[in-house]
């Protein structure tokens, strides 16, 4: 897609979606299928997760990633906001970390206030408690509070969520997210595991192979190199 509309543009800058980058080829025979795929999950009233599996490097975040700025039959036909929030964290403050920038992109109206609505939604001594030793985290009063205050900004806003859960390493953020899921809101996930997504009751996989390359694709990707085939 060559242009990207105003709307496409301000529904994906506030959701904090990263930009494409300048050095890559559009697999558009895996954006179609994962297009219809992901038609076919907003469909599903009962099924709130979506996950793209496969091994480190294979290209799942470059795929999503298209996905949501090449097919506004996707981001903005399907969705009425989407939030981006990058994860690849193993600490057991990950999940409440996370929950806090998801409440920031959230309240946003648009991609310069993140700093200004910050004291807003969260007040500084919540954010300074997450930074001490705790024990147990997401069992704590203090995990509930900020898990359902993400619940109840997300159900109130009369909209179609998307929320990308990119890089997950961890099985305790799928629990979090799973227990204070909004209903308004569908959850797209990258993954090297499968095994971390157990907690969830209906999970729809898309597996991403490592050989779905053709060779157009790798003779494009080669180029934007500055390498040159060879007959």
């Amino acid at each position: 897609m060559d242009l990207i509309s105003s709307e496409q543009r301000h529904l994906l800058s506030i959701g904090r979606v990263p930009m494409l980058r300048k050095r890559s080829v559009l697999r558009h025979k895996l954006l179609d299928k994962l297009g219809e795929r992901i038609e076919k999950f907003c469909d599903n009233s009962d099924s709130q997760w979506f996950l793209i599996f496969g091994m480190p490097g294979c290209g799942k975040t470059h795929l999503l990633n298209s996905l949501l700025w090449e097919k506004p039959e996707i981001s903005l036909a399907l969705f009425d906001r989407v939030i981006w929030l990058t994860d690849r964290r193993m600490d057991e403050e990950g999940p409440l970390n996370l929950a806090t920038v998801c409440l920031l992109i959230a309240s946003l109206d648009s991609p310069q206030t993140c700093d200004e609505k910050s004291e807003e939604i969260l007040p500084k001594d919540e954010v300074d408690m997450m930074g001490g030793e705790t024990e147990g985290l997401l069992g704590t009063s203090q995990s509930c509070s900020i898990g359902n205050k993400l619940k109840t900004i997300l159900e109130n806003i009369p909209k179609k969520i998307l929320l990308i859960l990119d890089g997950v390493l961890n099985s305790e953020t799928v629990r979090f997210f799973d227990e204070y899921k909004a209903n308004n809101c569908k959850i797209l996930a990258t993954s090297t595991s499968t095994d971390l997504f157990t907690s969830v009751d209906y999970l729809d996989i898309f597996r991403l192979e490592t050989d779905e390359l053709d060779i157009s694709e790798l003779g494009q990707l080669l180029k934007k190199f500055g390498f040159e085939a060879i007959n």
